[in-house]
């Protein structure tokens, strides 16, 4: 019986510390007027560049809550998959495309 709580206590750890994966995510924004500093949960810090629309975090998934600059708060959930933090909130398409080399 001593075992069998063991390996219960054991199986259980492993599932909750498995639970929570790093994914990728896009931070899309504006980089003339959203440039600067955001903030992830009140303490990771991202430089969103002027000289750029898009950059790429990696980041674990789960509900996070977000601060640009001086802006309110905000919360989003990132899931295992990733995806696209729109800050700028403008529609767009991304297509992904296979590059390829034709002189090859």
């Amino acid at each position: 019986m001593k075992t069998k709580k063991i390996a219960f206590v054991i199986l259980s750890t492993l599932l909750f510390s498995c639970g929570k994966t790093n994914t990728k995510i896009d931070i899309s924004y504006d980089g003339e007027t959203q440039k600067g500093i955001l903030l992830i949960d009140g303490k990771t810090k991202v430089k969103l560049p002027a000289d750029s629309t898009s950059i790429s975090i990696s980041i674990e998934s789960g509900d996070h809550t977000f601060k640009l600059n001086k802006d309110k708060a905000f919360s989003c959930a990132i899931d295992s998959e990733g995806g696209i933090l729109n800050l700028n909130k403008e529609r767009f398409v991304s297509i992904p495309e296979i590059y390829s080399d034709e002189s090859m």
